[in-house]
C-alpha cells in the first residue's frame, strides 16, 4: 500500500481549489448613503440646527470629511460663498432631488 505524505502539498493541489472562496461583494451606493447617514445622525441634527438644512449638502460634505463637523461646516460656507456650485451638482447628479 502507498504511504501518504507526511505534510500536503500545495502543488498537488489543483489550482481552484486554492482560490479564496470569498469574494469581495460590492456595497450598492444607495447602502453606503444610508450607512453614512446613519453613522452620522448626531453631526446631520447639530448642522441642521445651526442652520443648514440642505441634509443631502450635509450628509456629501460629512462623507467628505469623514464625519469632521468642523470642516463639513467650512466646506458648508465655502459652497454658500461660490453660490452653491456643489450643491448644484449634487442637484444635477440626483435629478434634482438634493
Amino acid at each position: 500500500m502507498p504511504s501518504l505524505p507526511a505534510e500536503p502539498c500545495l502543488h498537488d493541489v489543483p489550482p481552484v481549489m486554492i482560490e479564496p472562496v470569498l469574494q469581495p461583494v460590492a456595497v450598492p451606493v444607495a447602502s453606503e448613503a444610508r450607512l453614512a447617514v446613519q453613522r452620522f445622525q448626531a453631526q446631520l441634527a447639530d448642522l441642521a440646527a445651526m442652520g443648514f438644512t440642505n441634509r443631502a449638502l450635509c450628509e456629501h460634505f460629512l462623507q467628505q470629511t469623514g464625519g469632521n463637523l468642523e470642516a463639513t461646516i467650512d466646506w458648508l460656507q465655502a459652497d454658500d460663498a461660490t453660490g452653491g456650485e456643489v450643491r448644484r451638482s449634487l442637484e444635477r447628479a440626483r435629478g434634482g432631488q438634493a
